[in-house]
């Protein structure tokens, strides 16, 4: 079962995650924040949009090839992938402006009222920045998905 309850998937195409740095969250902050620290240990720009094999893990998290078509297709497949999550959410972590905007299109086609008010992309080239927006990404989906927030400021 998905550590991320609610989730069909995570579309993500920084290619460094692909070695095993599956993203988890275990529902308090501390393990948010460790996770964050935990994936971009090894992100390095150059790491952006590597080729690598589309690869589904048990708990549906994609990384997804160099072509920003065939990130395209994975995202489709993810989006409308019925898994034992039961979720429907795909997040995009990705500075190609195509591969957002065909994400958006295939969310938005098939869930009309949904992910209008929550973060679905996160991208950028810089390492802190990135950091910093996927310790947000985190912190809000992860918040109404245990329904818990961490009341420290960030």
């Amino acid at each position: 079962m998905s550590d991320w309850p609610g989730w069909t998937a995570l579309v993500v195409s920084v290619g460094t995650l692909a070695r095993g740095e599956y993203l988890r969250a275990q529902g308090n902050a501390a393990a948010r924040r460790a996770l964050v620290d935990d994936v971009l240990t090894t992100y390095e720009a150059s790491d952006l949009f590597k080729p690598e094999l589309p690869d589904f893990d048990a708990r549906g998290l994609v990384d997804s090839a160099n072509s920003w078509k065939e990130k395209c297709r994975v995202a489709r497949q993810a989006v409308g992938r019925r898994s034992p999550l039961h979720g429907d959410l795909a997040v995009c972590i990705s500075s190609a402006t195509r591969f957002r905007n065909e994400v958006d299109k295939t969310i938005l086609a098939r869930y009309p009222d949904r992910h209008t008010d929550q973060p679905v992309y996160v991208y950028g080239e810089d390492q802190d920045r990135l950091k910093a927006l996927i310790g947000e990404l985190v912190t809000a989906v992860s918040a109404p998905i245990h329904h818990m927030r961490d009341p420290r400021p960030r």
